[in-house]
């Protein structure tokens, strides 16, 4: 799987997934994690009516079996216009605290896991593109 998609990808990726989606600034306000649901506050901080995408990657911190990159286990359109903020609630993939272990069997893994939520990847390349560093949250499971 290597360099085939971007949860394998070993190089930086030109375009990051969901760049380029939005003509305006969407901010991430706040989030929180309730049991499967990340509950997220985003606002329309730019100058246009738009929609966008609200993203939700992970990463354990400490399993040998995750991979190098965060794992996109949630997201949800929204539509803002100039000014506006809403509450999206975002239910997260029933995998999310599962790992593939190496005889390729899916298992729940206890630990510490890092969220990350915005509407582009949360790697240095989308950072740059956007000047938008991601909100960030950890959960021990």
């Amino acid at each position: 799987m290597k360099n085939r998609t971007y949860r394998y990808i070993e190089k930086s990726a030109l375009f990051p997934f969901g760049y380029g989606l939005t003509y305006s600034k969407m901010e991430i306000v706040n989030a929180e994690l309730i049991d499967n649901l990340m509950k997220v506050r985003i606002e329309n901080v730019g100058e246009y009516d738009t929609d966008d995408i609200v993203q939700i990657y992970v990463k354990h911190l400490s399993s040998e079996l995750e991979v190098k990159n965060t794992r996109l286990v949630g997201y949800s359109r929204v539509h803002l216009n100039k000014g506006e903020s809403k509450d999206v609630d975002v239910e997260l993939d029933k995998n999310t605290f599962t790992l593939v272990d190496f005889d390729g069997k899916r298992k729940l893994v206890l630990g510490e896991y890092q969220f990350y939520v915005s509407t582009s990847q949360p790697d240095a390349r989308s950072q740059y593109l956007t000047g938008v560093t991601p909100l960030t949250l950890r959960k021990t499971r």
